[in-house]
């Protein structure tokens, strides 16, 4: 009795342990992919703190010249008016000698990607599972199908119809009753 009850469960202990192990790697890779997601925004952070860094001590700056009264908001000195085309050229220079790592971005995207993607399929929509369970205990009553639908809107827009028409008669019989009554009444003077 038991070994009977074993081999007719024993299907759905096995499909049951293989969307298990489905789920623990799905999990995993959503781990790697988080991972992998932190140490960009950490070394984004990182370069990011320098910029601030570099901002912080240029209002340091703009604050100390104001104090001073020296505060010129049409020019800023960094440079001497001799060194500005050399400056400028080797700003330019060093804006063109940027290494961008594309790969590195489109890396980073590809995981974001696959992120959301796993966010949106490990997302519980409850409506699809009601109505998977709906369908699968087989609940839906044999309606006719649209063509079922079709043939009540007809037979409604007819008895529409036939309301009007017969509203529409009993206005005009109504009307030639009062025509008929005026006559009448213009007979009898």
């Amino acid at each position: 009795e038991l070994l009977a009850f074993i081999s007719t469960t024993q299907a759905d202990w096995k499909r049951a342990w293989e969307e298990e192990l489905q789920n623990i790697l799905n999990e995993q890779r959503l781990v790697k992919d988080v991972e992998a997601g932190l140490g960009e925004l950490l070394e984004d952070t990182k370069h990011l703190s320098g910029v601030l860094e570099k901002l912080d001590k240029v209002v340091d700056l703009k604050l100390e010249e104001r104090a001073r009264k020296e505060y010129s908001p049409k020019f800023i000195d960094v440079v001497s008016p001799d060194e500005a085309k050399d400056a400028k050229e080797g700003f330019l220079r060093q804006i063109t000698c940027v290494d961008v790592d594309h790969q590195r971005r489109l890396d980073a995207l590809e995981v974001a990607e696959r992120l959301r993607r796993q966010e949106l399929s490990a997302k519980v929509n409850e409506f699809d599972e009601e109505l998977e369970e709906f369908v699968s205990q087989r609940k839906l009553r044999k309606t006719g199908g649209t063509e079922e639908v079709e043939r009540r809107r007809e037979e409604k827009n007819a008895e529409i119809m036939k309301e009007m028409m017969k509203s529409a008669e009993e206005a005009e019989a109504a009307r030639r009753a009062k025509v008929a009554q005026r006559k009448a009444a213009k007979s009898k003077k």
